[in-house]
């Protein structure tokens, strides 16, 4: 009320709280009957019981809605002594996966109870009066009950900046909670984390300050979302004293388990069960398995509901009709054949059982307005009689005693409520007055879905023409939803009749009220309505025809997209008012709850449009969404979103492709052309939808709008990036993605530009034979189709709803992240890109570049260019790319613009992959330059705008490590594993840093502790496809690893075990045991070398350098192991028990002969590459464990000397010395010498010196 800052409480008269008691009562029939089954009293005695118990408790129902499992549990919380005792804090039904989309509720409950949030929605009712979902929050039960006292902390100090993450997850923009800068500074991939983290705690508070254990209650735990998951897991493992009381729809057998049981018994259980299959202990354990807590700590107890017995039947239908029946008759009707035929009938369903009772008792309300208790039976039995007997036809029987107003109206609503979705009076109220119109104009209506919408752009579609034509989406549609009259409905617009309309469905039981914070969608409605059973909602549309299902999606899809056309331009008006705060605060509108963050509104609008057959708007309103949810950094999600894009536009594609259109010379040309191109890059692959496209066929397919079209082709980049990330051998799918793409742009591209690159290419291309390309059509054949095709030469004119000359791409950068994506592709999977294949490809994207005029994308190339040059054996050229890279370079220019477009700051990763390479050749100066010119840039980068600093690090300090630099390479690599956010490379980074850190503390002689922050790098012998094979399909970071880097991941792991084995020399007791542990790691580090030296591309010319130091690894450990095993041979001679061990050892290293001529093989394989490639820095290594080994010292020296000779520098020669100084000077092993033992040891070891 005006004047007052909080709420007013208020009353209303007594009668028509009781009428609204009694219309209750009637809608809880079932929830009334099982609150006086014995189960259900017994079960919330046992929870008074047992409350306040340490251990965990989750108690499982399981049944389906046909035995009642939502009124089992309901029965269960509405008990008076439980809710007395307990906090009860019930989820959402969980119809969606939306991340944490059933704890709406709870988090709602728990945020209102603290004075902070009321005074909040106080301030920002002035702002937003109009809000619906403000309205809602005003009217939510918690606001009946008292707050917290003034000054009470939501959560702990620690995370209360991050308490406005809950507006975007949970509250879906509306800014509930006051943002903060440490939010603002996130990166995407943190925030679900961190909001896990604020939740719990939030939680974990709320009971605490309450002073009493809650209850947790999610009726479909098989249902909720992975991010409930881990939440629900979480706060079970928390110190919240609570419950949680969940149930699940079980599809076969349930699972009969005792009345307690851990979740390993309920496994054993099931193992009983012969095969039989339940949902429960997979749900539970998958949500409370955890390194931190066994599964056997959590008591479950699992309750599995059967249908009715007879018995049940009839006592529930009866109860049903308490109402009905006349006083003290409730026996009329208690008869072996009523009794037969109601579960005949029923089948013993909960829910089917309370609906034909509802019906009879609605049906003789109708006829005779009530009756005489004599006339009671013989109605029933006439009824009964008359019903038929399966589900479906029960719902069409009840239908059909249905108005005609009120059966459109519910075929309305089961479009819009499809999938478990909310919708509101007013969506059908608008959906209902479009659906009775004869004419739309589709084209002004689908270029309003991206004027000031989605896209954001503000541009006009085609020519902006409109044209008058049936809103039939393809095809013809009635003109109204079963009704031919045009204005057949007005009258239900009239006065309250519509309200009392769908009112009457709520009385027909299938329509439930649901409140507006509890609902999938926004809107200007407070109340919002859902259908109570999804497969009387699938019935009822059934019931409709196909086109006027599509034409009905159409209209609902319509309705959402204009609710946020008019937010966007609230926002963009200001007509929100500001708040002060961050813009997605500002951008709240004063209509709708329709908020800022609007992947969900996105992806209804993707779904309706999709059901209505409307590929272009779907494809691009599923972009959409995905592009909100990354912000959110839900990953997993935004590639289900770009998934359904990405189908849609195939499906898009196919249709064009069938269309015929006249040939064009010059666009059948360009077809040819484009194709054997994309044939050239995919190894002759060409999807079968696109070897007959051509400008025409897609200018038609998108309706002349460009600007669809380039959000396509942004849609195609992002997705094949996201295929090649998220899903297993992704590259694969990713390739294609990224071809398809690349040929989209070629297709459309600029008459001139496409001359250009053709020109530039000509030599690639040869003579091209269109007969191996497609069948090209005779004149008879195209005369013969001439009446069917559709005369492109009609595109241009003016009548027409496009320009041909408006179809065009003339931003050619949309393209970059296909052919930047397809090179990395090739270069870092095993896809087996052939030399052709990338030279043309690379070839094509410099062209491309060239043509765009734009610097980022010329170093952006010319990286690639570098790296494609190492590839394939010229390194000269390589190294020149590389230094045009710095001439070029500008930090300030082009730096955070490749990381914005890119990902990443390609410039100074080649720069630093460059200077490993300068080193292997003896270049030590030019090695340095290119290291400090990395070192410089690195200050000024934004390490949060991307992980280019992250990963730098550990690239500059493995460099610093080939030069025995220590202390500079642990300075360098300080802070990879600290950084808060993933990244692609962070494995190998935090592997780096942990090497670089232990080899400092070797060289300074310090013990270090391995066991507290390193790897477990002794699992690998317990992993038998690790031990006796070899991965030759590994994670495509294995390989970009050793692309990028002087060594890859596998020779990290094999150092870090050398590194473990030389700390072992600094223990004071050194006995037999600790010779076994370090027998033990020579085994594991030689494991890894193997992984891969076996890849089938290990020693091509871009990864020589890593291959080559696996081989010098591979021969210190196993001279180490050989060395080691004498050892205890000598040290335990009399003990034959030993031997068999010595014997098994041997047979995991998988050597041929002995282990010394398998390190000399290996040293002379890695002499053999440094020599014929001229690795100058590889030939000092080799040469020194020759004379070290004892293998060859005369070919030693000589092989350093020849190394000296080739370096032509006097600085480079003082730095070769100097490595070689500090190798000599090195006091124990290390991955470049041999161990050398201490001269005594406990136990009789004596010294192997």
């Amino acid at each position: 009320l005006k004047g007052y800052k909080k709420p007013v409480s208020f009353f209303v008269p007594a009668s028509d709280m009781a009428e609204e008691r009694e219309e209750e009562e009637g809608e809880e029939d079932i929830l009334t009957f099982f609150m006086q089954k014995p189960e259900v009293l017994g079960l919330v005695e046992d929870i008074l019981e047992r409350r306040g118990g340490s251990q965990p408790r989750v108690i499982f129902v399981d049944g389906d809605e046909g035995r009642g499992k939502d009124a089992f549990i309901s029965a269960m919380l509405k008990q008076p002594p439980l809710r007395s005792a307990f906090w009860i804090m019930e989820a959402n039904r969980c119809y969606h996966d939306d991340p944490f989309y059933c704890f709406i509720p709870i988090v709602t409950r728990v945020l209102l109870s603290f004075p902070e949030s009321r005074d909040r929605l106080v301030s920002l009712k002035k702002r937003r009066k109009d809000s619906s979902v403000l309205k809602s929050f005003l009217a939510n039960d918690a606001f009946q009950t008292p707050a917290f006292p003034p000054g009470t902390a939501m959560v702990d100090d620690p995370q209360r900046p991050y308490l406005s993450l809950l507006n975007d997850f949970v509250f879906k923009g509306f800014p509930l909670l006051k943002s903060s800068l440490q939010v603002k500074r996130m990166k995407d991939n943190e925030k679900v984390e961190k909001c896990i983290e604020v939740l719990i705690a939030l939680i974990v508070r709320f009971l605490e300050l309450n002073e009493k254990p809650g209850i947790i209650f999610i009726r479909e735990m098989n249902s909720i979302d992975n991010y409930s998951k881990k939440l629900l897991g979480r706060i079970v493992r928390s110190e919240a004293n609570l419950l949680v009381i969940g149930g699940a729809d079980s599809t076969s057998a349930p699972l009969h388990a005792e009345p307690s049981l851990s979740l390993d018994d309920c496994g054993a259980r099931l193992s009983e069960t012969q095969g039989r299959d339940t949902h429960a202990p997979d749900i539970l354990t998958s949500i409370l398995a955890d390194e931190e807590l066994s599964i056997a700590d959590v008591e479950v107890e699992i309750r599995n509901l059967d249908l009715l017995d007879k018995e049940s039947t009839f006592k529930l239908f009866r109860w049903s009709l308490r109402r009905e029946l006349p006083h003290d008759d409730g026996e009329l009707i208690d008869r072996p054949d009523v009794r037969d035929k109601i579960f005949q009938l029923t089948g013993g369903m909960v829910h089917a059982t309370a609906q034909l009772a509802h019906t009879f008792g609605s049906r003789r309300k109708m006829d005779s307005g009530g009756a005489a208790a004599a006339d009671f039976f013989d109605q029933l039995r006439t009824f009964l009689d008359d019903t038929p007997t399966g589900f479906e036809e029960v719902v069409c029987f009840r239908f059909d005693q249905m108005k005609p107003e009120e059966q459109v109206l519910l075929k309305i609503a089961s479009v819009a409520g499809f999938d478990h979705y909310s919708f509101s009076q007013n969506l059908l109220e608008t959906v209902l007055l479009a659906t009775s119109r004869n004419e739309r104009s589709v084209m002004t209506k689908a270029k309003d879905e991206h004027d000031d919408g989605s896209s954001g752009d503000d541009h006009e579609l085609g020519v902006g023409v409109e044209v008058p034509v049936p809103a039939s989406v393809g095809v013809d549609f009635p003109n109204s939803v079963g009704i031919s009259e045009e204005n057949e409905f007005n009258y239900m617009l009239q006065g309250d009749y519509f309200e009392r309309t769908l009112d009457s469905l709520v009385d027909h039981k299938f329509l439930d009220e649901v409140n507006v914070e509890m609902s999938d969608l926004s809107s200007i409605d407070s109340v919002m309505y859902r259908f109570r059973n999804s497969h009387e909602q699938s019935i009822i549309n059934g019931l409709m025809l196909s086109d006027q299902q599509k034409r009905t999606h159409f209209e609902v899809a319509a309705y959402y997209s204009s609710s946020f056309k008019q937010q966007h331009r609230d926002s963009l008006s200001g007509s929100g008012g500001g708040s002060g705060e961050n813009e997605a605060c500002s951008l709240s509108t004063d209509i709708t709850m329709i908020p800022t963050t609007n992947w969900e509104l996105f992806h209804i609008i993707a779904l309706h449009y999709d059901l209505a057959d409307v590929p272009i708007l779907a494809m691009l309103h599923y972009y959409d969404s995905s592009l909100s949810l990354s912000s959110l950094g839900v990953r997993d999600q935004a590639h289900g979103r770009l998934l359904s894009a990405y189908l849609m536009l195939e499906k898009l594609l196919r249709h064009a492709s069938t269309l015929h259109v006249k040939p064009d010379e010059d666009g059948e040309r360009r077809r040819r052309i484009a194709g054997k191109m994309v044939q050239t890059i995919g190894n002759k692959y060409l999807k079968d939808s696109m070897k007959f496209l051509t400008k025409d066929h897609l200018r038609l397919a998108f309706s002349g709008d460009i600007f669809a079209f380039e959000k396509c082709l942004v849609m195609l980049t992002k997705f094949g990036q996201s295929v090649g990330v998220m899903e297993s051998d992704g590259y694969l799918f990713g390739s294609e993605v990224y071809l398809q793409a690349i040929l989209l742009v070629l297709l459309v591209l600029e008459d001139d530009v496409f001359h250009n690159l053709t020109s530039r290419l000509s030599s690639f291309l040869g003579q091209l034979d269109i007969t191996k390309f497609v069948k090209v059509k005779d004149k008879n054949e195209i005369e013969q189709d001439d009446e069917s095709l559709i005369d492109s030469s009609s595109f241009g004119s003016e009548e027409g709803a496009f320009f041909e000359d408006s179809f065009i791409i003339d931003d050619l950068t949309v393209s970059f992240p296909a052919f930047s994506g397809l090179l990395t592709f090739y270069r870092d999977a095993p896809i087996g890109a052939d030399q052709v294949q990338e030279t043309f490809l690379a070839n094509l994207f410099v062209a491309v570049t060239q043509e765009a005029d734009q610097m980022i994308h010329v170093l952006r190339t010319k990286c690639i260019l570098s790296h494609l040059y190492l590839k394939h054996g010229n390194e000269v050229k390589a190294l020149e790319e590389c230094e045009e890279i710095k001439n070029i370079y500008d930090h300030d220019t082009h730096s955070l613009e490749l990381v914005n477009t890119y990902g990443m700051d390609w410039s100074l990763i080649c720069i630093a992959t460059m200077a490993s390479t300068y080193l292997y050749r003896g270049q030590f100066a030019a090695a340095r330059r290119n290291i400090d010119f990395v070192k410089v840039q690195m200050v000024n980068l934004d390490e949060f705008a991307s992980s280019t600093k992250a990963m730098s690090k550990g690239t500059v300090s493995s460099f610093y490590l080939l030069l025995y630099e220590y202390e500079i390479a642990a300075e360098v690599a300080s802070g990879i594993n600290a950084t808060q956010y993933g990244y692609f490379f962070k494995p190998l980074g935090t592997l780096q840093e942990e090497l670089a850190n232990r080899e400092l503390a070797l060289h300074q002689h310090k013990a270090f502790n391995g066991t507290a922050c390193g790897p477990d790098l002794l699992s690998v012998l317990s992993s038998p496809e690790g031990v006796h094979s070899v991965n030759q399909n590994r994670l495509m970071l294995n390989s970009s690893a050793e692309t990028l880097s002087d060594r890859g991941i596998e020779s990290v792991l094999a150092a870090l075990c050398t590194t473990e084995i030389r700390n072992l020399e600094l223990q004071p007791s050194r006995n037999t045991d600790v010779v076994r542990k370090q027998v033990r790691y020579c085994q594991a580090g030689l494991i890894y070398l193997r992984q891969s030296l076996g890849q089938k591309d290990a020693n091509n010319h871009e990864r020589r350098k890593n291959y080559m130091m696996c081989l010098y690894q591979q021969a210190h450990l196993l001279y180490c192991h050989n060395k080691l095993l004498q050892l205890l041979q000598d040290t335990n001679s009399s003990d034959e028990a030993e031997y068999p061990s010595q014997v098994a050892a041997e047979d995991v290293l998988g050597i041929k002969g002995t282990e010394l001529e398998a390190a000399r093989k290996s040293i002379d394989e890695c002499k053999e590459l440094s020599v014929t490639y001229d690795y100058l820095y590889m030939q000092l290594l080799v040469g020194k464990s020759c004379t070290k080994f004892g293998f060859d010292i005369a070919g030693g020296e000589a092989l350093i000397q020849r190394a000296l000779g080739c370096i032509n520098s006097s600085s480079d020669r003082d730095v070769a010395m100097s490595i070689l100084t500090r190798m000599d000077n090195m006091q124990v092993g290390s991955t470049r010498s041999c161990l050398v033992l201490k001269p005594s040891c406990p136990r009789g070891v004596p010294s192997a010196a």
